[in-house]
């Protein structure tokens, strides 16, 4: 008997892994960047633009600037987010952001101008305090981040607020006496917060101390150093409060501002940010020591140790002929770097080219004795002065670029001022932070210098230094400490720690130092060289995230990243693991699919991708729930080879098709079959003719199924 079989059409199924909601849409274009910066140069805050550096630090690099004279209602809507730097607003400024916020933008301001205090909920300012302390609430944006109270530096304005107002963080008089009043609050929508004071001031203020202090000798002891800009004067407290250097109190402020914006953001789509550091590390440990003309052997003493751990250091070196060019080289091809080390005051009046009275003498002199003594090797980009020597505010940074410098690693924590009057000692973030930042001058200037603590100091803790007053710690003790610092760092501090490891002390702390960096091995933290910090911290700073686009319907975020190509230098782009309740299922870079990793940091689970630094494209997919319509039944009638396609799955790696006499697909099966994510057909060459019923679905990269298609029927009929 002869069978004939023909084609009247071919099954089609499109498949989908999940939705959940749609975006809202307007009829507004949306900027390229998600977040707008609006600053006013000619307001008498000067810090608006630093802003920008907060930004980049939190890794949340995909934002524009625009001075209040150049904006108005329609550029402000095509952006997810707009932060308001301090500054008085016209009423017709006041009426942009106003529309802003009532057309569905989120807008965060620093101390608001009264005419657009109404959209934060704020009601009349009753007073304005100078300095204090902030507790957040523990909730929403602040959740996982320190329930304690932080510092305050400059004027904080305190407002009554509407009944429905949210206080995200609530304000201190000091420490421990809680006010009625806000320090952060928000309207009850959710879409305007105001900062009662102003944040950049205060990150800022924390991180380079008192500017009063600038030029004093606080302490009498001849040398006017950085550390004494965070001293009291007269017997006043220090300008940190020792009980809150444990905690890095400005980037935990930062983290929380970053928090905001991200949950502003991912309101509507997910977005992503960079992490602070490599890959997936936590903490970095970044090793220096100064060197005062020790002997060549006392370097190699300390270069035994720092191998025995594969760890890098940078010597910052005193005036020696200890060392040739030849010397140098060698070390610097096993990974460690050379700087200088200059001093303030040295006079020589019977040799001129050595005679140093003031800093800026003693970098001229430096950096002249070492190009002249090792003409071919680099001198590091990073610095430490000889006794912290510093200068001004920030004069002491200008005179460090001048010579090509950029990165400081003078701020310290050393001196008899962080006892405590219990006697304890603080060890910690005397600057409140334990991320590389830049300076930024008094008239708002932002220099390209960044400040990077030190915060494992050995003649803090060892009685090294005749004259001065430390710890005495035993060499237990001091482990101890630097225990203590690389668990808090890795619990959610999320520091470099800078480590000051002299030359000239190795015989008295070899032992601490064997301490500190086998526990660093053993918690797999990289222990590198400043100039390699200094370089992945350049790097991480100048890259971009652009290009986005949001497809709400696919659930699926296009976004390049543009960064230097760094040797040595990886990158890691956090994103969202679900949005709105859709999980993440694939990630593809530069068109090839990725495995990322969920990390937990400070109680919010992420996603991290990390690449090598350079030029990438990302594809990032969450599933959908959406199936498409079940096609009305119909006969198909065909020849064989029978061919089924269906359309492409963005994130597939691979199909898996099933064909039944039941659309139950009970088994045993008509034909299965699984092909690659390359092909979106399969061939059936041998069944008998009968009524079928066929489905197909999409496997992800981690192995998840997706949900089957919409179940279609074909008819093979004898003719």
């Amino acid at each position: 008997m002869k069978r004939t079989f023909f084609i009247t059409t071919i099954v089609s199924a499109l498949l989908v892994f999940l939705v959940g909601y749609s975006l809202v849409t307007t009829a507004q274009t949306l900027a390229s960047n998600p977040i707008l910066l609006v600053v006013n140069d000619a307001a008498s805050n000067k810090f608006g633009r630093y802003y920008g550096e907060i930004l980049r630090a939190e890794g949340l690099n995909s934002y524009d600037v625009m001075t209040t004279g150049a904006m108005s209602a329609s550029t402000l809507a095509q952006y997810r987010v707009v932060i308001l730097a301090e500054t008085t607003l016209t009423p017709s400024q006041a009426a942009d952001f106003s529309t802003y916020v009532t057309g569905g933008g989120y807008l965060i301001a620093m101390r608001p101008d009264s005419k657009v205090k109404g959209l934060f909920g704020l009601g009349a300012r009753q007073n304005t305090q100078s300095d204090g302390y902030l507790r957040l609430n523990g909730s929403g944006p602040s959740a996982g981040l320190p329930k304690v109270t932080l510092q305050i530096h400059g004027a904080i304005d305190q407002y009554s607020t509407a009944a429905d107002a949210v206080s995200l963080a609530q304000l201190y008089t000091d420490a421990t006496n809680i006010t009625i009043y806000p320090a952060v609050v928000q309207d009850v929508t959710g879409h305007s917060t105001a900062f009662n004071f102003d944040l950049a001031t205060n990150i800022i203020l924390m991180r380079q101390g008192n500017p009063a202090n600038a030029n004093l000798d606080i302490d009498n002891d001849g040398v006017t150093r950085s550390i004494e800009l965070f001293q009291g004067v007269g017997g006043a407290a220090p300008w940190v409060d020792l009980n809150k250097v444990p905690i890095p109190q400005a980037d935990e402020q930062q983290r929380f501002f970053a928090r905001l914006i991200l949950q502003a953001i991912n309101a509507n789509q997910p977005t992503p940010q960079m992490w602070y550091f490599p890959d997936t590390n936590k903490t970095m440990m970044v090793l220096t020591g100064d060197a005062h003309a020790n002997p060549a052997e006392w370097y190699q003493n300390e270069v035994n140790i720092l191998d025995t751990y594969n760890a890098k250091m940078t010597f910052y070196m005193s005036i020696t002929s200890a060392f040739t060019e030849t010397n140098l080289q060698n070390y610097r091809a096993n990974g460690f770097e050379f700087g200088i080390h200059p001093t303030a005051y040295h006079p020589d009046p019977n040799y001129a080219p050595y005679n140093i009275l003031t800093l800026s003498d003693g970098y001229r002199v430096y950096t002249d004795w070492f190009a002249t003594a090792f003409p071919s090797i680099p001198e590091s980009r990073t610095v430490r002065n000889h006794q912290l020597a510093w200068s001004g505010w920030t004069d002491a940074a200008e005179l460090a670029i001048a010579k090509g410098l950029e990165m400081d690693a003078n701020f310290y924590n050393w001196g008899p001022w962080l006892q405590k009057p219990d006697t304890t000692w603080a060890h910690g973030y005397i600057t409140g932070s334990g991320q590389p930042m830049k300076f930024i001058k008094a008239d708002g200037t932002i220099l390209p210098y960044y400040q990077q603590l030190t915060e494992l100091v050995d003649e803090q803790m060892y009685p090294v230094n005749p004259g001065y007053l430390s710890e005495n710690l035993s060499d237990s003790a001091a482990i101890a400490v630097s225990k203590q610092m690389i668990d808090a760092s890795e619990a959610g501090n999320y520091a470099a720690l800078m480590t000051q490891l002299h030359v000239d002390y190795v015989n008295e702390t070899g032992v601490w130092i064997n301490g500190t960096l086998g526990y660093a091995q053993l918690k797999n933290i990289p222990m590198w060289n400043a100039d390699h910090w200094l370089s992945f911290t350049k790097t991480r700073h100048d890259a971009n995230y652009t290009n986005f686009n949001w497809d709400s319907s696919k659930r699926v975020l296009k976004f390049n990243m543009e960064a230097i190509s760094t040797a040595g230098v990886n990158l890691s782009t956090m994103l969202s693991p679900s949005f709105r309740g859709s999980p993440l299922i694939s990630v593809s870079v530069d068109g090839l699919f990725v495995t990322y990793t969920t990390q937990t940091i400070n109680g919010v689970e992420v996603v991290f991708v990390t690449t090598p630094a350079g030029n990438h494209s990302f594809i990032a997919v969450y599933q959908t729930s959406d199936l498409p319509n079940a096609p009305p039944n119909r006969n198909y009638y065909t020849a064989l080879p029978l061919t089924l396609t269906w359309n492409p799955v963005t994130s597939a790696m691979q199909y898996e098709v099933q064909v039944a006499l039941n659309n139950n697909f009970v088994l045993p099966l008509s034909f299965s079959t699984i092909v690659p994510r390359t092909s979106l057909s399969a061939t059936i060459t041998s069944l008998p003719g009968d009524t079928y019923y066929w489905r197909v679905r999409a496997q992800d990269i981690r192995g998840v199924w997706g949900a089957w298609s919409t179940v279609d029927k074909f008819t093979l009929q004898v003719q």
